[in-house]
């Protein structure tokens, strides 16, 4: 299939995309200057893809690639008509403040979210806000890689964090949080994550349980 752009997608990854898209109208969310990766979308069965993003270049995208040489600002008005998204992609998120507001918004109305990026290992996507937001979603399927992960999620659960952690969250959620300063290798976060997950805690607790792990703390 057509991955072009940043990250990395694998065979399995294609697969789970494939699963969530189908028939569906997916918005790609800051997709790159030449729509990157929605020509993907459109192979894994996405019925239509609205490619957004305010570097767009004229190109010839096909018929059911829709382009929108906007920001997410601009997008946050349109949501709720005929607009509105089945799905989200957001592939290696800004780390922009401003847009990072505007995505959030975006995204809570989608019934479901589709994330590919890397919060461990020195890199990081969006920021604390939304990951902290993809972690309070129902996890459908984690596909982890030392290149990047790939989350699909379902509905919001209502400011409570979901039981299940990757090694993604932690990285986004604790390592570029408040939390801690360093970056998080991938090894170390999946480490974290099975500790939390064996303990199976949710909303403050899980708080206080990553902020032990951090202080070097036996759980």
């Amino acid at each position: 299939m057509t991955w072009r752009g940043w990250g990395s997608i694998t065979e399995e990854m294609e697969l789970a995309i494939q699963e969530h898209v189908e028939g569906k109208v997916v918005w790609n969310l800051g997709c790159g200057f030449q729509a990157q990766k929605s020509e993907g979308l459109l192979e894994c069965g996405a019925s239509r893809v609205v490619a957004v993003d305010y570097r767009l270049t004229e190109r010839n995208l096909g018929p059911r690639i829709v382009p929108v040489r906007e920001t997410f600002q601009d997008m946050v008005g349109l949501v709720g008509n005929d607009w509105s998204p089945d799905v989200v992609f957001i592939s290696w998120p800004t780390q922009c403040a401003q847009s990072v507001q505007a995505l959030r918004l975006i995204c809570a109305k989608a019934k479901a979210l589709i994330y590919l990026g890397c919060n461990y290992d020195g890199s990081g996507c969006g920021r604390l806000e939304l990951n902290d937001d993809l972690a309070g979603r129902r996890l459908l399927k984690a596909v982890e890689t030392s290149q990047n992960t790939l989350l699909i999620l379902g509905e919001d659960l209502g400011g409570e964090y979901r039981q299940t952690f990757t090694a993604e969250d932690i990285g986004g959620l604790f390592f570029r949080g408040n939390f801690s300063d360093r970056a998080v290798t991938f090894e170390e976060a999946q480490v974290y994550a099975q500790r939390m997950n064996e303990v199976r805690p949710g909303g403050v607790e899980a708080m206080n349980l990553i902020t032990k792990i951090l202080r070097g703390q036996t759980l």
